[in-house]
């Protein structure tokens, strides 16, 4: 991504988040041992400005812990493509202060330790990244209640 560049006329400032739906309890250990198999996931883009972005890519990889995942996209214009399955690729126009949001739907793979998500907002030739902070989002949550280390003493 490219920083603070004044020979560049077009910036913005774009940010992405993650955050679980469902199931709604705060463990994921809990919820699958209250009989969830299904979990929901919100990826949230938003054009903070002080420009609009057209052709804004947003990808991310086939998630850790999840199974048969099923995404849609929705936009203010509309998101080239608008759902598939598995890992994220899509791309939309976002006008200043508007977002996006990419919903996914998965079964919980209960074999694996964590979830892992990730998301990546790539900006199109030309158009600066006027944040300081990252472009790209991770949300890693345990799956077991005995999951307490992310490393390689899990």
């Amino acid at each position: 991504m490219l920083r603070e560049n004044h020979a560049v006329t077009h910036s913005s400032d774009e940010i992405s988040g993650i955050a679980r739906l469902q199931p709604t309890a705060k463990q994921l250990s809990a919820a699958l041992k209250g009989g969830a198999s299904q979990a929901r996931y919100l990826i949230e883009v938003t054009n903070y400005g002080p420009d609009d972005v057209a052709d804004l890519l947003l990808s991310a990889p086939l998630p850790t812990g999840l199974n048969s995942v099923l995404w849609s996209c929705a936009a203010p214009s509309p998101c080239r493509p608008g759902n598939g399955i598995d890992a994220v690729s899509t791309r939309f126009d976002l006008s200043a202060s508007e977002s996006a949001t990419i919903e996914l739907l998965a079964e919980i793979d209960s074999s694996q330790r964590f979830v892992e998500i990730s998301a990546n907002a790539t900006l199109p030739a030309g158009v600066n990244l006027i944040s300081t902070g990252e472009e790209r989002r991770v949300l890693i949550e345990p799956i077991s209640a005995e999951a307490v280390y992310r490393s390689s003493f899990e």
